[in-house]
């Protein structure tokens, strides 16, 4: 039984080790896991800008306002379909633009019905206006912690229709980045993007092809 006792002094040992290096690094490892999920392109300029729906702080719309303003796209797309009842998102984004000085002329959007109701869809909505358009390269902007994940879903459309995505990551006032297990909100967000994330990348290992 000494080789047993011995056995189990050696795990409680290693525990001991595995706790204080938990509570000694965990913040570090937490937030270079919520870091793995963004990714930010070196910018220039493109035909278009792309502004993915689904924030709830109109930050997305804001920064590619802010894009627009300065040059780097040509015009402001998104898919402006059906939000709650009667109401749609292309009000809400045409309205957040009227407020900002960016007249209807300068936006291409979209308001069918999108299937499936998902990431792929809101992008293969989008390609297709996109297309309607002539674009052959676009700015993504999507939340921080969105995309690494909406890139993936981009670079495969855009490359199977010949054009070119940078994408750019637009700050969220509501989910942080860093830090983000002390905030409940910014917790549950976070935690649902690494599950999406994963499974999206567990499809690319095990889908069809």
């Amino acid at each position: 039984m000494n080789w047993f006792k011995k056995l189990l002094k050696i795990a409680a040992a290693l525990a001991v080790i595995i706790i204080l290096l938990a509570a000694l690094f965990h913040a570090p490892l937490l937030n270079a896991i919520a870091d793995s999920l963004v990714r930010a392109d070196p910018m220039r300029k493109a035909d278009a800008i792309v502004v993915l729906v689904g924030d709830r702080s109109g930050d997305r719309v804001a920064e590619g306002i802010r894009l627009y303003k300065e040059g780097w796209g040509g015009v402001i797309v998104f898919w402006g379909g059906q939000l709650y009842w009667k109401y749609n998102y292309a009000d809400l984004i045409l309205g957040q633009l009227k407020e900002s000085g960016i007249g209807t002329e300068h936006a291409a959007y979209s308001t069918r019905d999108i299937a499936p109701y998902s990431s792929e869809g809101e992008a293969l909505e989008n390609l297709r206006t996109l297309k309607s358009r002539k674009a052959k390269s676009f700015i993504l902007i999507t939340s921080h912690y969105h995309t690494a994940r909406a890139g993936r879903i981009y670079d495969r459309l855009a490359a199977q229709n010949g054009m070119t995505v940078i994408v750019h990551p637009a700050e969220d006032s509501l989910v942080h980045i860093h830090d983000w297990w002390q905030d409940h909100d910014s917790a549950k967000v976070i935690y649902l993007e690494l599950q999406k994330a994963l499974w999206y990348r567990l499809i690319d290992l095990f889908g069809s092809k």
